[in-house]
Protein backbone atom coordinates (compact mmCIF):
# COMPACT_ATOMS: atom_id res chain seq x y z
CA UNK A 1 0.00 0.00 0.00
CA UNK A 2 1.17 3.05 -0.86
CA UNK A 3 1.47 6.39 2.09
CA UNK A 4 0.71 9.88 1.11
CA UNK A 5 3.15 12.42 2.39
CA UNK A 6 1.75 15.95 1.75
CA UNK A 7 4.88 18.57 2.15
CA UNK A 8 3.17 22.27 3.22
CA UNK A 9 5.83 25.26 2.91
CA UNK A 10 4.79 28.12 3.59
CA UNK A 11 6.22 30.88 1.79
CA UNK A 12 6.85 35.21 2.11
CA UNK A 13 9.32 36.44 -0.26
CA UNK A 14 11.50 33.93 -0.83
CA UNK A 15 11.93 33.95 -4.90
CA UNK A 16 15.40 33.38 -3.99
CA UNK A 17 15.17 30.48 -1.40
CA UNK A 18 12.45 28.27 -3.00
CA UNK A 19 14.34 27.24 -6.32
CA UNK A 20 17.38 25.20 -4.45
CA UNK A 21 14.77 24.08 -1.59
CA UNK A 22 12.45 22.71 -4.55
CA UNK A 23 15.34 21.02 -6.08
CA UNK A 24 16.47 19.50 -2.74
CA UNK A 25 13.10 18.19 -2.12
CA UNK A 26 12.77 16.33 -6.09
CA UNK A 27 16.51 15.18 -5.04
CA UNK A 28 15.45 13.43 -1.74
CA UNK A 29 14.96 9.82 -1.92
CA UNK A 30 11.87 9.18 0.35
CA UNK A 31 10.61 4.87 0.95
CA UNK A 32 9.60 3.46 -2.74
CA UNK A 33 5.71 3.08 -0.87
CA UNK A 34 5.12 6.71 -0.35
CA UNK A 35 3.98 9.24 -2.95
CA UNK A 36 5.22 12.95 -1.52
CA UNK A 37 3.47 16.30 -2.85
CA UNK A 38 4.79 18.96 -1.88
CA UNK A 39 2.35 22.23 -1.85
CA UNK A 40 3.66 25.76 -2.06
CA UNK A 41 1.49 28.13 0.11
CA UNK A 42 2.78 32.28 -0.80
CA UNK A 43 1.52 33.94 1.44
CA UNK A 44 1.27 37.54 -0.46
CA UNK A 45 4.59 37.89 -1.41
CA UNK A 46 5.90 40.82 -3.09
CA UNK A 47 8.98 38.92 -5.32
CA UNK A 48 8.23 36.34 -7.52
CA UNK A 49 8.04 33.73 -5.01
CA UNK A 50 4.66 32.37 -6.30
CA UNK A 51 6.18 32.60 -10.09
CA UNK A 52 9.06 29.97 -9.00
CA UNK A 53 6.52 27.54 -7.39
CA UNK A 54 5.07 27.99 -10.75
CA UNK A 55 8.34 27.47 -12.81
CA UNK A 56 9.12 24.54 -10.72
CA UNK A 57 5.94 22.96 -11.38
CA UNK A 58 5.02 22.52 -7.71
CA UNK A 59 1.57 22.47 -6.39
CA UNK A 60 0.54 26.46 -5.58
CA UNK A 61 -2.09 28.27 -3.37
CA UNK A 62 -1.35 31.99 -3.91
CA UNK A 63 -3.20 33.82 -0.82
CA UNK A 64 -4.56 37.04 -2.01
CA UNK A 65 -3.37 38.73 1.34
CA UNK A 66 -0.73 38.11 4.07
CA UNK A 67 -1.84 35.73 6.86
CA UNK A 68 1.20 36.10 8.98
Amino acid sequence: MQEKVLLILPCYNEEAALPGLLTELGNTRFPVNYQVDVVVVNDCSKDGTAQVAKNCKAQLIDLPMNLG
